[in-house]
């Protein structure tokens, strides 16, 4: 008898330091779209850190936290057995009231699987009564048209005191085109449900919706940090007490049904925006010349989704090729944004065009129809005709072709090189001095005039070669540039009939090849650099200041 006790007992006190686990849910009837815990506790004699599975069906995890690690030594029988217990705590949210339940749960504790029958999770559609801190997802509009701007707030609704929040998880928002801000507003007492809460803004966002259907505003998870209030002392006499509490809470989804744009009445010339919209349009000059820049900028602002929409074709001529579009995309803090164009155009060839009305239309969700606004563009000269671009090798060769010519003809037509006598007139001699002098005269007055066009000349160069060194090249200033040079022909023939030294004009040569490779491959060359010596020296060169030039 005395055996089967002491047997008895060892197997008791064995069975009580056994591997197990607890599950307690917390609280124990969540509600829908609120987070809640599920904690599990391994009791064991391993030191190992467990590894838990299980199989959530219509419940999300949010995340996992270890909260702590506790142990107990027993002495029994003459023997020393140490109790090890660890709390593992996840973070959960219902997707669906009604009865949920986590199946296959299994713990891997160093080797060992053990099993733990399903937990049973009961999942209230709507809190018993409001909650004291809470998160909220609110829309300025429920119904919306493709490509309508609908902006969302995520806030904070709490009645203790917070003093700190963290996002465990942002909203996807996938099915939208998005932009988010950053909105530093204070919080503000509001009530909501009959009750006074205080409200934070906590996320915004602003979406646009590509496709017509039902579409859902994510939740968003955070966790809070406050104070909840707790009274002590005898009698209800006492101070009153804070105590530092921890909560998860997410925001309900939201439903918004997105509507096709009406095909009725539908401009030729719609922009493809929704919303009231602003543009303008500006034009460089009015005359140029063949190969230079025609420079065009248009500006549109509005609350529309400004980044799909594409700067329109604003010459049709075959004369004209569009060769660099830029834009500047920028988001102002009233959720509206402005799309900066930079349009350059290239004139091959002589052509004029008369001023015309470009039209631009959008769609106002406030009236339910198209409205258009028309832009005055001016009329443009390009005077001067296109020619053929010559390489350096072709252009050395067709000058030592010129050159043997020359002496060729030479040869053939018996040039008389018999020196010729001065004549020795009285008249003559005078008029020879008369001459140099007026010839004085008139070189002086020039001199006078080109100080005067170097001056203006000089400010202009030095406002281009800072934009140069500070910018980079564009085809627009490679233009102006070799332009110092010469207005005659195209680039390469002003930089072949120019004073520059030789590798210069090679270095230029090749410059100006990989210009109109970017240009026939309808691409921006902006971040071509050029040298400084070479820079320096196109000024010299074009200011009259060069070895060569006198």
């Amino acid at each position: 008898m005395i055996k089967n006790t002491v047997f008895l007992l060892l197997l008791l006190t064995n069975l009580a330091f056994a591997n197990r686990v607890e599950i307690v849910t917390n609280p124990k009837e969540p509600v829908l779209g609120e987070s809640f815990n599920v904690i599990f506790k391994v009791i064991s004699k391993s030191a190992t850190d467990p590894i838990i599975s299980f199989d959530p069906r219509g419940i999300d995890v949010l995340g996992k936290e270890e909260t702590g690690i506790s142990t107990r030594t027993t002495y029994m029988n003459g023997k020393l057995s140490v109790e090890r217990s660890i709390s593992i705590v996840y973070e959960m949210v219902a997707t669906k009231s009604g009865t949920s339940y986590l199946r296959n749960i299994k713990v891997g504790l160093n080797g060992v699987e053990i099993t733990h029958k399903n937990v049973r999770i009961r999942v209230l559609a709507k809190a018993k009564k409001p909650k004291n801190i809470m998160a909220v997802a609110i829309v300025d509009k429920e119904s919306a048209f493709v490509g309508e701007a609908i902006l969302v707030r995520y806030y904070l609704y709490s009645q203790p005191q917070v003093s700190s929040t963290d996002i465990k998880r942002f909203p996807k928002l996938g099915k939208f085109l998005k932009r988010y801000h950053q909105e530093s507003l204070r919080p503000e007492r509001v009530e909501y449900r009959g009750q006074i809460y205080t409200r934070r803004i906590i996320y915004t966002a602003q979406l646009y919706a590509e496709k017509a259907g039902k579409y859902k505003i994510d939740p968003i998870s955070m966790s809070v940090n406050y104070l909840k209030a707790r009274s002590g002392g005898y009698g209800g006499f006492g101070f009153g007490i804070r105590q530092p509490r921890k909560k998860t809470v997410s925001s309900k989804p939201i439903e918004i049904e997105i509507k096709d744009l009406p095909i009725a009445n539908v401009p030729k010339d719609f922009t493809g925006l929704v919303g009231e919209h602003k543009f303008n349009l500006t034009l460089n000059k009015k005359k140029f010349v063949v190969n230079e820049p025609i420079e065009i900028k248009l500006t549109v602002h509005g609350d529309g989704a400004l980044e799909l929409y594409q700067a329109p074709k604003l010459f049709e001529s075959d004369k004209l090729e569009e060769f660099d579009t830029s834009n500047d995309f920028q988001v102002a803090p009233d959720f509206t944004s402005t799309k900066t164009f930079n349009i350059t155009y290239l004139g091959r060839d002589s052509y004029r065009s008369e001023s015309r009305r470009i039209p631009f239309s959008y769609f106002n969700p406030k009236t339910l129809s198209y409205e258009t606004v028309e832009l005055d563009l001016e009329g443009i000269v390009i005077a001067g005709t296109g020619g053929a671009v010559v390489s350096p090798k072709k252009e050395q060769t067709v000058k030592e072709e010129k050159k043997e010519n020359s002496f060729d003809s030479g040869s053939k037509n018996n040039i008389d090189l018999t020196p010729l006598y001065k004549l020795s007139n009285t008249y003559l001699y005078k008029q020879k001095y008369i001459n140099i002098i007026l010839f004085l005269i008139v070189l002086g007055l020039l001199l006078v005039k080109l100080k005067n066009i170097f001056t203006t000349y000089s400010e202009r160069e030095i406002g281009l070669t800072e934009e140069i060194r500070k910018e980079g090249l564009t085809y627009g200033r490679l233009h102006n540039l070799i332009s110092l040079l010469g207005k005659e022909g195209d680039m390469r023939s002003i930089v072949s009939n120019s004073n520059l030294k030789e590798s210069s004009k090679k270095y230029l040569y090749n410059l100006i090849e990989k210009s109109d490779s970017f240009y026939t491959k309808g691409k921006s060359f902006s971040k071509l650099k050029i040298k400084k010596n070479i820079l320096n020296e196109i000024i010299k060169v074009s200011q009259g200041d060069d070895e060569d030039s006198f």
